[in-house]
């Protein structure tokens, strides 16, 4: 495909359009080699995806004449009239003595001269837009309006990330002039962050709990990870069933929050509680456990088990009867 001079992205894209819808290279350089606003290039070029011939249409891309004639000239053509100017400029023959064209080419350059030069202006739809973290800047979505027959010139386009402010530039030329308009982008982070516990309830023992061992992790789209920025309070009340809240904010004051439900449940331990002697009698002194002097027992010799005598005493005790067996 032939090279055009440098085009404007509006104009690029109508370009690429009619490539894209099938458009011929003949076709393509009607509007594409010409100083054709975007607006104009789209309008030959869907007249030719609707059936104009490539020189019908080459007899219209003319950057001079307004878009509301242009528009008109083709829903005669359409008709089947064609436009006296048109008829006109196909009569002219295609070549000119060069006596001839001495004297028009003058008269072109003072009615050049003598005309009124258009104002060069540009305006957008907003001087300040805000953006959210992740999503694209379309910058030709805020053109509002712009000199037809000048080159308009759009910043690039971008994926906002970091919260902060970015300055762009739009801009509007033609051969002598410039305008340039600038954009303030706020960048925003409006995504609350995300914390993920290892389970929403849970059985717990009161002693050594821990409110972070239920902590999985925290995190958020802009700042990434925030796990270590979680508060929660690992101090119990003394009701049965109790929430555990858990709290974490970004940098850009965004917050999330998430619940643990807990279940207290300490198994009651046995009290021990020492038995009393009856009166009159004294407690026993607690057994001393002495190491074994017996010597060890060899395999295949005989012992004797000594017999055990067992009897009972009564003793009389303060009116009362107590009874005590011994072991010999």
């Amino acid at each position: 495909m032939k090279a055009y001079r440098e085009l404007s992205y509006l104009q690029q894209k109508e370009i690429e359009q009619g490539i894209r819808n099938g458009l011929r290279d003949e076709q393509i350089s009607v509007f594409a080699g010409k100083r054709l606003n975007y607006l104009q290039m789209r309008l030959l070029r869907t007249a030719m995806e609707e059936g104009l011939d490539a020189e019908t249409a080459a007899l219209l891309a003319d950057s001079r004449m307004p878009l509301s004639d242009m528009e008109e000239a083709l829903n005669l053509i359409k008709e089947g009239h064609m436009p006296p100017a048109l008829h006109r400029k196909r009569e002219l023959p295609v070549l000119y003595s060069a006596a001839a064209a001495v004297p028009l080419l003058c008269s072109a350059i003072l009615f050049h001269l003598l005309q009124p030069e258009a104002p060069l202006y540009l305006d957008l739809y907003s001087d300040e837009i805000r953006l959210t973290s992740g999503a694209v800047f379309e910058p030709e979505r805020y053109v509002h309006s712009f000199t037809e027959s000048a080159d308009l010139t759009l910043p690039e386009s971008f994926t906002a990330g970091q919260p902060g402010t970015r300055v762009v530039c739009y801009e509007v030329k033609d051969e002598n002039r410039t305008v340039q308009k600038l954009m303030r982008i706020i960048i925003c982070d409006e995504t609350e962050p995300e914390i993920v516990l290892l389970k929403e309830e849970a059985e717990i023992l009161r002693a050594g709990f821990s409110c972070r061992d239920f902590l999985l992790y925290a995190a958020d789209e802009t700042d990434g990870d925030l796990t270590d920025d979680v508060t929660c309070s690992s101090e119990l009340t003394a009701e049965e069933y109790q929430d555990v809240e858990y709290t974490v904010a970004d940098r850009s004051g965004n917050t999330a929050a998430a619940v643990l439900r807990v279940h207290i449940n300490d198994a009651d331990v046995p009290a021990q509680i020492p038995r009393l002697p009856a009166a009159g009698v004294s407690a026993a002194p607690a057994p001393s456990y002495e190491q074994n002097s017996e010597p060890a027992y060899e395999a295949g010799e005989t012992y004797e088990q000594d017999a055990v005598e067992t009897w009972t005493e009564t003793i009389n005790e303060g009116g009362g009867q107590v009874i005590v067996d011994h072991s010999w």
